[in-house]
């Protein structure tokens, strides 16, 4: 039975290794993405201050209107760009956010059945202790007999000789 839990625990170990291993995956890709949205923050911010300086030159000047028009439209499509990125990495992010919270809950199921399995270990070592405590007062008890016998077997080997045949 012992070689049975011990043989669950171990099961339940890899598992736990495997499953740390994806936490460990999911925490790179999680910061990986973190950056990427960074890198579009500050590129929306460029771009927003892009946008403030055409606006400024296109007051100054009518004849670069066009162009100016043609400068925000571009800068208005990098941004619906960024955002949809940025869109699609926070679903990116939520799901990993999901598959870690559902390995949490694998971890901590694992986590109570090995300590399960500890508790009834102890109580199983525990009785060990009190058969081994027993056996060893019985063990004085027989070796205490065993002396009183051999002084008794002493004492009519005594007076066994004083008789003859």
């Amino acid at each position: 039975m012992l070689r049975l839990r011990q043989h669950e625990l171990g099961d339940q170990g890899r598992g736990f290794a495997v499953v740390a291993a994806e936490i460990r995956t999911l925490s790179d890709d999680v910061s990986k993405s973190v950056s990427e949205i960074s890198e579009i923050a500050t590129n929306v911010k460029r771009n927003s201050l892009e946008l403030d300086a055409v606006f400024t030159e296109s007051r100054k000047s009518t004849e670069d209107g066009k162009r100016t028009l043609e400068l925000t439209k571009t800068s208005f499509e990098e941004m619906e760009t960024s955002v949809e990125k940025m869109r699609t990495l926070s679903h990116s992010m939520q799901t990993r956010f999901d598959r870690v919270k559902s390995n949490q809950q694998v971890i901590q199921k694992a986590l109570s059945d090995i300590t399960s399995i500890s508790e009834e270990s102890t109580a199983g070592n525990e009785e060990v202790a009190a058969s081994a405590e027993r056996l060893s007062v019985t063990s004085e008890t027989m070796n205490h007999f065993v002396k009183e016998l051999a002084e008794t077997a002493e004492n009519l080997k005594g007076r066994s000789r004083n008789f003859s045949l």
